[in-house]
C-alpha cells in the first residue's frame, strides 16, 4: 500500500513549530548565502600578481570592493532582472501584440510592482535590491519548512528540504531581483495555509503566486485536489481558494487592453526560441555532444537533472497519493519543458516548493543525505562562479 502523510486523518490539523522552521530558515539562508559570496569574491578578487615581490606566474586574491561592485551591479541588471526593472521603471510596452521581437509581456507584474514600491521605500540601487530580494528569499525558506510540516512531514525532514532548496544548484537566482523567491513564497504559503483551514490567507498568497507565474493558477486545482483528499466536508467554506486566478486573469486583461492579446504572455515565447513540443531535440543533443557541458543559455547537464527529478518526484507524491502536489511540479516542471528545450529548466525547478519536499523524503539515509549536500554544494560554487565571470548559462 502506499505511504500516507503522516497528517491524513479528516480535518486534522498539523500543528507548526515556528521556532524550529525560522532557526533553520536563517541557518540555511547563511549557509548558502556565506558560499555563494565566496564564489563571488574569489571570482571578481582574484588578479595577476604584482612585480615586485612575487613572481609574475602568481595569482593573488583579495577583497576588490569596486570589482565586486561592478559585478554586483551587472547582476541585477542581467537577463530576466533587466526586464522586471524595466517593467518597473517604465511599465509595459504599450502597442498592438506581434512576436517579431522579444517584449515585456513575457514577464508577470507581481515582482516589478514590489520593485516599484521598493524602490520608492528604500531607494533604487544595486544594494536595495539584493537587500529585499533576500529578505524575501528567507522569508521563502521559511514558507517551504512549514509547508513541509503542513504536508506531514516530520521537523529533520523539513529542515532537509530548507537546505535542499538553499543549496540548490542555481539557489543564487534566490538572491537576486528575479521571480524565483517570491514564487516560492507565494506558492509554498498559499499551500501551508490551505493546510490549516485559513482559506483567506491562502487565496491571497495564492492570487499573488498566479500575479508572479503562470504556474501559479495551478494551486486552485491542486488545493482543491488535496482537500477532497482531506476532508471534502470543508470545500463550502474554502470558497475564498476560487479567488486564486484573479492574478493571473488580472494581467491578461492588462495585455488585452495593451496589447490586444490576453495571452501575449504566452505567444511572445517564441520570440525566446520558445514553442510548443516536447524537448527530444535537446535531450538528443546531449546523446550526440556529451562532450558539450554548456552552450549558451543552456547548462545542458543540470537542466537535465532537473527535468528528471521533476518526473521521479511526480512518480514519489502519486505513489504517495500526495495528488496536489504532483499536479505542482507538473505545473511547475513539465509545463517549462513542453517548449521543445531544457533552457532554464533548473531554475523554474528551484522555483517548485514540492520538488524540494520530494528530494529531502529521498535523503532519508545519511550516505544518501551527505552525497547529495557535497554534489549540489559544489555544483552551487560553480554556477555561483560562472556567474560573476558573466558566463550566460548561469543567468539562464
Amino acid at each position: 500500500m502506499a505511504e500516507r502523510p503522516a497528517d491524513e486523518t479528516r480535518g486534522q490539523r498539523k500543528r507548526i513549530d515556528w521556532r524550529r522552521a525560522l532557526f533553520c530558515a536563517l541557518a540555511s539562508f547563511l549557509l548558502s548565502r556565506s558560499l555563494i559570496l565566496l564564489a563571488t569574491l574569489l571570482v571578481t578578487g582574484t588578479a595577476e600578481a604584482p612585480l615586485p615581490p612575487l613572481p609574475g606566474d602568481r595569482r593573488i586574491i583579495t577583497v576588490s570592493g569596486e570589482r565586486l561592485a561592478e559585478t554586483l551591479d551587472r547582476l541585477v541588471v542581467q537577463g530576466d532582472a533587466g526586464w522586471y526593472r524595466g517593467i518597473a521603471e517604465d511599465g509595459y510596452a504599450q502597442r498592438p501584440f506581434d512576436d517579431s521581437r522579444q517584449e515585456n509581456w513575457a514577464f508577470f507584474p507581481l515582482h516589478p510592482l514590489l520593485w516599484r514600491a521598493a524602490s520608492s521605500i528604500i531607494g533604487d540601487s544595486t544594494i536595495a535590491a539584493l537587500l529585499w530580494s533576500n529578505l524575501i528569499a528567507l522569508l521563502a525558506m521559511l514558507a517551504l519548512h512549514v509547508a513541509a510540516q503542513s504536508s506531514g512531514r516530520d521537523l529533520v525532514t523539513a529542515d532537509r528540504a530548507v537546505f535542499v532548496l538553499a543549496l540548490f544548484p542555481t539557489s543564487y537566482f534566490l538572491s537576486l531581483p528575479w521571480s524565483e523567491a517570491l514564487f516560492l513564497l507565494t506558492s509554498a504559503g498559499a499551500w501551508a495555509l490551505s493546510r490549516q483551514n485559513r482559506w483567506g490567507g491562502s487565496a491571497a498568497l495564492g492570487i499573488a503566486a498566479s500575479a508572479t507565474r503562470v504556474s501559479g493558477a495551478f494551486l486552485l486545482p491542486a488545493i482543491a485536489m488535496d482537500l477532497w483528499q482531506r476532508d471534502r466536508r470543508v470545500l463550502r467554506s474554502a470558497w475564498p481558494l476560487a479567488l486564486i486566478p484573479l492574478g493571473i486573469a488580472g494581467f491578461m486583461a492588462w495585455l488585452w487592453w495593451i496589447s490586444g492579446n490576453p495571452l501575449a504572455f504566452a505567444d511572445i515565447q517564441s520570440a525566446w526560441g520558445r514553442f510548443l513540443g516536447l524537448p527530444i531535440r535537446a535531450i538528443g543533443i546531449i546523446a550526440l555532444h556529451p562532450d558539450q557541458i554548456a552552450v549558451d543559455w543552456n547548462v545542458r547537464y543540470i537542466n537535465f537533472a532537473a527535468l528528471l527529478l521533476g518526473l521521479l518526484a511526480i512518480r514519489h507524491f502519486v505513489y504517495r497519493r500526495e495528488y496536489g502536489l504532483a499536479l505542482l511540479i507538473a505545473a511547475g516542471v513539465l509545463l517549462p519543458a513542453m517548449t521543445d528545450n531544457l533552457t532554464s529548466m533548473a531554475r523554474y525547478a528551484l522555483g517548485c516548493f514540492p520538488l524540494m519536499i520530494a528530494i529531502a523524503d529521498w535523503l532519508g539515509s545519511p550516505m544518501r543525505e551527505r552525497s547529495w549536500f557535497a554534489l549540489s554544494a559544489a555544483l552551487l560554487l560553480f554556477m555561483s562562479g560562472a556567474l560573476a565571470m558573466g558566463y550566460s548559462f548561469a543567468a539562464c
